[in-house]
């Protein structure tokens, strides 16, 4: 009886829309569809959302004491974001209300938003304490028991950064404080190396065996960056420094030329060189800034000052148990060993450059604010690289 009541009053507002004409049980079911679909989306329309996971991809920045998420508007690729604060929690918990594989598409109802779900990261470092290790004793046995983890081990984990940024130090950090190789991108290229086989074992397989506990990348486009939805450590440096140093790194090591010889080609074709190269600074970190679903950052400069702190943060972040003893043994090992330093007497960008810069480190950092992450440092021009 129930049945044959709503069979009417479903043919009948049927009618009432389309006319009194005869239909098929067929038409007459689809009209009855289209009309429940029609009032869950004027009446709910968060409820079906929720149920198609209309969402769109979570990103976590994870900074200090401050923990947010934030996210895209669904019919829109630029970052509007709502910020969204949440208790600190030592490990995310998978749950119902979003998925990080999740696609954004285009919302029929206009500009909507979704709540974050808060399964937030910690990157407050516990930093170990104790008294000093015994360099000559114990050091030289943890610089040679660097192991490639067994595959599927490792969280596939990016260590980004411009060229030039510290990331090859930071790696060797790392790897002694950690135990473990890291991986690279760049593996087919760098298998066949004899120095990286020695370095870096983990580089010179497959980085999706997942054999490293990070991985190194001067890539920036959105597909690769979304490869690594486990995480991100983002290391930025004073783009003045980076800059002149990947023109003396492309000089001196890659063409063999001489520092004098360098220094005149600065004087030539810095002109030319730097904005390009600045503009990619700019987009490389906006883009990692924007794309990482969890985001942890690192300035050069903070790891040169306080490596204990920032080496522990990084170690936590991927999922590894800092241990006091190594953390000082790579301390101690390499500490002499950052990127080579030079004296430039002069400095070769020119003020309408300097404005155009001094712009793209104002665009990052206000990126980074927005998401509340750790402040840019002041960067301006230095003569030592």
């Amino acid at each position: 009886m129930l049945l044959r009541l709503s069979r009417c009053h479903c043919g009948h507002l049927y009618r009432m829309i389309v006319g009194r004409q005869k239909r098929t049980k067929v038409e007459v079911v689809l009209s009855c569809l289209l009309l429940i679909v029609v009032y869950i989306f004027w009446s709910r329309p968060s409820f079906m959302f929720t149920t198609l996971h209309v969402i769109p991809a979570k990103r976590e920045i994870v900074d200090d004491q401050r923990q947010f998420s934030t996210n895209f508007a669904i019919n829109d690729t630029s970052l509007t974001e709502e910020i969204i604060y949440a208790k600190v929690r030592p490990k995310p918990a998978l749950n119902d209300e979003a998925t990080d594989n999740a696609i954004p598409v285009l919302s029929l109802l206009g500009n909507m938003r979704y709540k974050p779900a808060k399964n937030i990261d910690t990157s407050v470092p516990v930093v170990p304490t104790g008294p000093s290790v015994d360099y000559a004793n114990k050091c030289p046995g943890m610089l040679t028991d660097i192991t490639t983890a067994p595959e599927g081990s490792m969280p596939l984990i990016a260590l980004a950064s411009f060229p030039r940024s510290g990331n090859t130090w930071t790696r060797m950090l790392l790897q002694v404080a950690t135990k473990y190789s890291t991986g690279s991108v760049y593996w087919e290229y760098e298998k066949d190396n004899e120095w990286t086989k020695k370095a870096f074992p983990a580089s010179t397989v497959d980085y999706h065996l997942r054999t490293g506990v990070c991985v190194k990348t001067h890539n920036f486009s959105p597909d690769e960056i979304k490869e690594f939805d486990e995480g991100t450590i983002l290391l930025i440096r004073n783009p003045y420094k980076s800059l002149m140093s990947e023109f003396f790194r492309e000089k001196m090591y890659d063409k063999h030329f001489s520092y004098n010889k360098t220094v005149k080609l600065l004087k030539e074709f810095w002109w030319d060189y730097f904005p390009m190269r600045a503009y990619e600074w700019r987009t490389f970190y906006l883009s990692w800034i924007r794309n990482s679903k969890r985001l942890l950052v690192v300035f050069y400069e903070d790891l040169l000052s306080n490596t204990k702190y920032e080496l522990t943060r990084m170690i936590q972040f991927l999922g590894q148990t800092p241990q006091l003893h190594r953390i000082q043994c790579a301390m101690m090992h390499y500490a002499s060993k950052q990127s080579e330093t030079f004296y430039v007497g002069f400095d070769p960008t020119t003020p309408e450059q300097h404005r155009v810069i001094d712009q793209y480190i104002e665009d990052v950092r206000r990126e980074l604010n927005a998401r509340n992450a750790k402040p840019l440092p002041p960067y301006k021009y230095e003569n030592v690289i």
